[in-house]
């Protein structure tokens, strides 16, 4: 019996010492972008199946996917297409902040994004 009690007790303790690791990189990301036509708030949602990443930038102009997006050693990079341009996007990711840059040609848009948390 005491061997039962042991052997019950055991299990139960490594049961209950597994947590499923949460990816730090995956949720919604939220900033304001500053365009030279206005603010737009926008959400970077970022998911992940298997060993990749997928990511989406949210907007009231619309949504665009991100392109080629890899995360590795919390440098994001990657690249969407917004009417008609190219504009690459890369940044870092410190805890909960996102610090990037939206880019074509010259002109950079910076990212400072933070991680929206459950409540």
């Amino acid at each position: 019996m005491l061997i039962a009690i042991a052997c019950s007790f055991l299990l139960l303790s490594c049961a209950g010492s597994k947590k499923t690791k949460v990816d730090p990189y995956v949720g919604d990301w939220e900033y304001t972008a500053e365009t030279p036509d206005r603010s737009l708030d926008v959400t970077m949602t970022i998911e992940k199946s298997e060993d990749s990443y997928a990511g989406t930038l949210n907007s009231d102009m619309g949504s665009v996917e991100i392109q080629d997006l890899n995360i590795e050693d919390g440098q994001l990079t990657g690249w969407f297409d917004m009417q008609g341009y190219q504009l690459s996007v890369k940044g870092n990711f410190e805890d909960t902040k996102f610090t990037g840059i939206t880019s074509i040609d010259e002109y950079e848009i910076p990212m400072n994004a933070t991680k929206k948390l459950d409540d």
